[in-house]
């Protein structure tokens, strides 16, 4: 416990945002993973995943190389280390255990935390062909001496971590089932069936999490074209269900899209559009109790087109396209956990039109980072925000090879990988060909900096506050002198503990952290933070 010392002042520190040229870690065209050039096979890429698993990255994609007519293709993988060496032979190695892949929703991934990969796909939507789940090293090499074969459930698009190295799948059955599979990393297996309601036509199911205290699994129950319930059923961290296995409802209505967020806060976050398309949320605590209310919390109010979501720092941004002043726009905002909104809606994009926008991630310090298809043809932007959510100067990716015969790039993504931020692109060159294609990139901008009229003390914590005074949202921020762990405690005047947080810090430098001390009255409270024996205090004004 902090004992608590008023300190009558404090020195100023003004936070400034500087931008720096950004670090082209794999080359002016990144590694190609399945190349254009004329030695590559002929076919299109049609789609493609990252995952992580350690210290290795997975990229799986469907090639249509074998048949190229199809609109189908076969399933390929890779596997990339740190320093950007392909560990597999060079266009990927082809999974024929799985065949020919009908669509995106028919494959997923996993990985097993220790650089391995369990993939999981069918060659058919038909519930009666089985569907396949195998584990693979990072040589490629299968680690089951079979594959597991799931009978009659449709798809194996969802999937989780498990069990030290083992996998979840879940997925719908004919009419109204859902299935869940529990493999061991050994290749063992269990199955059960949840959501069977009898009034229902059929079931879809919508997504899978991982928390910190088991699983959370949401599926969606169609009785009409117009009402549809969402349901969800939680898991502890053997994969028992806990309460009713028919599922709990927390939305009942129309549902035109949804958007399932991993672990957000210890809890999950689920996103979905209603009538009208506005865009519903519901924040469900790491035991599967919703927050938000039966029906859920209504977060936009006007229609949106498309929407995605990450976490940063306890708080999480949307990114939504909504039709404004007559044109299609894309923006982020932040929301804390209680739904409430701490930054204003910011076009991202800049002076460029945006055609595509991409799931945002976080930076690791509060901001985000978004990757979008801009007017410019061709061209690929990543943007930052600061955790205010003011927009840095966005920074146009190199594309590979020659352009010449370029038509569009297919898909894109990102994702932090080890502080640094990796990006990956579909590019098609003609309808015959396309390639896939990693970057890896850092230093796109310098973290927020003291400013240099008021040096950083040595062996000394500073503490700034945004905005001041302030109503129930606050921003934090304070320089961390040693890689280790924060204790954060809020006063009031009396000295009496009113919020206590512990906050992990695995770097120097200024770290940033959003409050909401919405259940203090209007007064004046003090911030106290201690690192490694050093301690320092702030004092801060809530008007109600």
């Amino acid at each position: 416990m902090i004992r608590l010392t008023i300190i009558s002042s404090i020195l100023a520190g003004i936070l400034l945002s500087t931008v720096c040229e950004a670090g082209i870690l794999w080359g002016d065209a990144g590694i190609a993973i399945r190349s254009t050039s004329p030695s590559s096979p002929e076919g299109q890429v049609l789609n493609s995943k990252l995952i992580q698993s350690g210290d290795y990255l997975w990229i799986l994609w469907t090639d249509t190389r074998f048949d190229p007519e199809s609109q189908s293709g076969a399933l390929y993988m890779q596997c990339i280390n740190g320093g950007g060496e392909l560990l597999l032979p060079a266009d990927g190695i082809h999974l024929d255990d799985f065949g020919i892949i009908p669509d995106e929703s028919a494959y997923g991934a996993v990985g097993d935390g220790f650089g391995g990969i369990i993939v999981g796909a069918s060659n058919s939507s038909d519930p009666e062909i089985p569907k396949i789940m195998q584990k693979y090293s990072i040589e490629g090499e299968p680690q089951w001496a079979s594959p597991i074969r799931v009978e009659r459930m449709l798809t194996t698009q969802y999937m989780a971590p498990y069990a030290n190295g083992g996998a979840i799948l879940f997925a719908a059955l004919e009419g109204p089932q859902m299935k869940l599979v529990l493999a061991g990393s050994n290749g063992s297996f269990t199955e059960q069936v949840i959501f069977n309601p009898s009034s229902s036509r059929s079931a879809i199911a919508e997504g899978i999490i991982t928390n910190n205290s088991g699983f959370l699994v949401i599926g969606r129950i169609i009785h009409s074209a117009n009402t549809n319930d969402l349901r969800y059923v939680s898991l502890d961290t053997n994969g028992n269900i806990l309460g009713n296995s028919l599922g709990y409802i927390f939305f009942i209505g129309r549902v035109n899209t949804t958007f399932l967020q991993h672990t957000y806060n210890n809890g999950s976050l689920f996103l979905h559009s209603g009538e009208n398309f506005t865009l519903v949320g519901q924040y469900f605590e790491p035991n599967g109790f919703p927050v938000w209310g039966l029906y859920g919390l209504t977060l936009v109010e006007e229609p949106v087109y498309s929407f995605q979501s990450c976490e940063s720092n306890h708080c999480f941004w949307l990114q939504t396209t909504e039709f404004i002043e007559g044109q299609l726009r894309t923006g982020i905002q932040e929301y804390n956990q209680y739904g409430n909104t701490i930054t204003d809606w910011t076009a991202i994009g800049g002076e460029y039109t945006v055609s595509a926008a991409y799931t945002p991630v976080s930076d690791n310090n509060g901001g985000l980072f978004t990757l979008m298809n801009t007017n410019e043809t061709p061209s690929i932007h990543v943007q930052q925000f600061n955790p205010d959510g003011d927009a840095y100067e966005g920074y146009e990716l190199p594309v590979p090879l020659d352009t010449t015969s370029f038509e569009t790039f297919m898909d894109q993504s990102c994702m932090i990988w080890n502080d640094l931020l990796v990006s990956y692109r579909q590019d098609r060159y003609s309808n015959d060909n396309n390639g896939l294609y990693l970057q890896r990139i850092e230093n796109i901008i310098v973290s927020e900096v003291m400013d240099e009229t008021t040096p950083l003390p040595s062996g000394e914590i500073v503490i700034n506050t945004y905005p001041e005074p302030f109503n129930h949202s606050v921003r934090l921020s304070f320089n961390s002198i040693h890689e280790s762990t924060v204790q954060l405690n809020v006063f009031n005047i009396l000295g009496q503990l009113r919020y206590s947080s512990t906050i992990p810090v695995q770097r120097t430098g200024v770290i940033n952290v959003p409050l909401d001390l919405w259940f203090l009255s209007s007064g004046t409270y003090y911030i106290a933070i201690e690192q490694n024996g050093l301690c320092s205090t702030k004092r801060i004004t809530l008007v109600r």
